[in-house]
């Protein structure tokens, strides 16, 4: 009797031992399997530690492969893994936030020119300002095509210079903070002779930094 009470008292001390090490290593536990011999003397009380044994690391298991829920925080949505190695992996989640960060850059359209006549045309074009103010529009326009291209790669409206019947600027207004639409009568061109076109706003981007953005070019020809 004495030697079946050690032998359990032996298998309790296992245990705790047993629970001590799982709150040390708890975060890499896995659900195992012990064996053991059902025909020996103390079969009965090794059977039920060890079903209790594998419960706790079922459990451990089982907490280890969860989640938190979704949660938000300064504007975007958080996602918290915590994996079998006891790391944490943070990420944004953008399908849930359709709201970004980026500010969304003023748009320029030119449109058409209306009544060509020998000497005289009206141009037109839209500027959107969108999220930005401040806005400097213009029509850039003449007989040189790649001039009229290359206005789009200065910064400001002032480092366009004119140059004759080859591309001249005319300024529409120097503060647009909305939709506007604009329309500019020019004269003294040259008869039955190609011309080019297109509207451009001056703004200050989100590095502080004066940039320009222009619309497609436009092509009318003079009248004869």
């Amino acid at each position: 009797m004495t030697s079946t009470i050690q032998s359990i008292q032996k298998y309790v001390v296992a245990l705790v031992v047993s629970a001590v090490m799982l709150t040390v290593y708890a975060p890499y536990a896995s659900a195992t399997t012990y064996y053991y011999n059902p025909d020996s003397r103390n079969g009965a009380q090794i059977e039920a530690l060890v079903r209790q044994i594998n419960m706790l690391l079922a459990q451990l298991q089982s907490a280890q492969s969860s989640y938190t829920p979704y949660h938000t925080g300064g504007g975007y949505t958080y996602q918290v893994i915590r994996p079998k190695n006891g790391s944490s992996k943070y990420w944004y989640d953008t399908d849930d936030n359709d709201d970004s960060d980026d500010e969304d850059t003023p748009e320029a359209t030119t449109d058409d020119a209306d009544d060509v006549e020998e000497t005289q045309a009206e141009l037109n074009g839209d500027i959107e300002m969108n999220d930005f103010n401040n806005g400097i529009g213009f029509f850039v326009y003449g007989e040189d095509e790649d001039a009229i291209e290359d206005a789009a790669d200065e910064d400001e409206y002032n480092d366009i210079d004119q140059d004759g019947d080859e591309i001249r600027k005319i300024l529409l207004s120097s503060n647009i903070d909305d939709d506007r639409s604009f329309s500019a009568r020019v004269s003294g061109l040259d008869e039955d002779t190609d011309h080019y076109f297109r509207i451009c706003v001056q703004y200050e981007d989100e590095d502080d930094d004066e940039t320009l953005e222009c619309g497609e070019v436009e092509e009318f020809t003079t009248e004869d």
